[in-house]
């Protein structure tokens, strides 16, 4: 019978590339480490993986952030009403098939298609799975010759059987390969992707009000309607943008009433506003960093956003007041988070409780 694994012995070198510089060095303080100047911190770090496990505030240190750092995530949500259900999957996960308390060593080098290689338990109902999965060909050239090498990503999976859900710590696109991969290994039933602002009706603002200090940072639109305007009618709008320009100037009333009546622009019922937004593909609107508030309360983003859709934006958050500061990408169309500053466990499970 295969001995339990934990977290230590699944972790790859790679894994240690989530720590941050700070990170590293309050290891080295921590462990009264001192290394020689010119060494790969990360790899030294790693090969002493046992010495680092073995302490407990190192150990909790690590964990809370191996798999964490700069990761997109997205969750699905899956079908078990019943104790039988659950356990059926607890089953799988639990077996030699799924290469469970053991670590596969796939060959990379050939692989076409998803690849699981090793699943420990991380407290009740819980799991971790990693999965090598293949993206693509890199090109490196020396100047001379060329040489292809088949990319890999390593992605951890965590699938939850009391909440039911799974998350995948990958691109939108990535985490769509895998979570197709698993629904066959696991014979999951109705997994459906959790669209990750259906708790606030599809509202960013109201996520991020939500959220302790969330600030609204930036965002990247597109124009609801496909409005295509002639140059004459495109001149004619610049006229009128004009002509409120100097009213707010001279305050002068029936100048502007005068000049806006000459102009015979014929908007088809399109709002002024949306006429604006005329030809326009993506609109990519953001808060300088010293403005008090966020986009919420900026005009130019208010006139705008019941006339475009937006695909994603940028919120900034704490943890605890005067903590240090957050940010994710929401993925609106992509129903993902990507977490754009590098963060632990704790982070994500803030974010996840937001979202479930």
């Amino acid at each position: 019978m295969n001995h339990e694994m934990e977290i230590k012995d699944i972790v790859v070198m790679l894994d240690f590339s989530n720590l941050t510089r700070d990170d590293i060095d309050k290891i080295y303080e921590d462990m009264e480490i001192n290394p020689e100047e010119n060494i790969d911190k990360i790899e030294y770090l790693y090969e002493m993986k046992d010495l680092l496990f073995a302490s407990d505030t190192v150990r909790d240190y690590i964990k809370n952030k191996v798999f964490a750092g700069r990761k997109s995530v997205k969750w699905y949500k899956f079908k078990a009403d019943t104790q039988d259900e659950v356990d059926r999957i607890k089953q799988s996960l639990e077996s030699d098939t799924n290469y469970f308390n053991r670590v596969y060593k796939a060959d990379t080098s050939t692989l076409t298609s998803p690849e699981k290689y090793t699943c420990i338990n991380n407290g009740e109902n819980k799991y971790i799975m990693r999965i090598m999965l293949p993206t693509g060909t890199k090109t490196i050239t020396n100047g001379v010759g060329i040489n292809k090498f088949k990319t890999i990503n390593n992605v951890v999976v965590i699938v939850d059987l009391t909440e039911k859900f799974i998350e995948v710590r990958a691109s939108n696109k990535d985490a769509k390969r895998i979570i197709g991969y698993l629904s066959g290994t696991l014979s999951l039933e109705n997994v459906i992707e959790v669209d990750t602002l259906s708790r606030y009706n599809g509202s960013i603002e109201r996520f991020k009000d939500s959220l302790l200090n969330g600030r609204f940072t930036e965002t990247l639109c597109a124009p609801d309607l496909d409005i295509v305007l002639t140059k004459d009618k495109s001149e004619l709008l610049a006229n009128v943008l004009g002509i409120l320009d100097e009213y707010f100037i001279d305050k002068d009333l029936e100048k502007v009433s005068q000049q806006l009546s000459e102009i015979d622009l014929d908007t088809e019922g399109a709002p002024f506003t949306q006429l604006l937004l005329a030809g326009m593909s993506k609109i990519g609107i953001g808060i300088r960093d010293d403005i008090d508030g966020d986009l919420s309360s900026q005009s130019l983003y208010n006139a705008f956003k019941m006339f475009v859709t937006e695909h994603k934006g940028y919120i900034n958050f704490s943890l605890v007041e005067d903590g240090p500061v957050y940010t994710i990408q929401v993925g609106i169309v992509t129903k993902s988070i990507s977490f754009r500053s590098s963060v632990t466990e704790d982070v994500i499970e803030y974010i996840r409780g937001k979202l479930l």
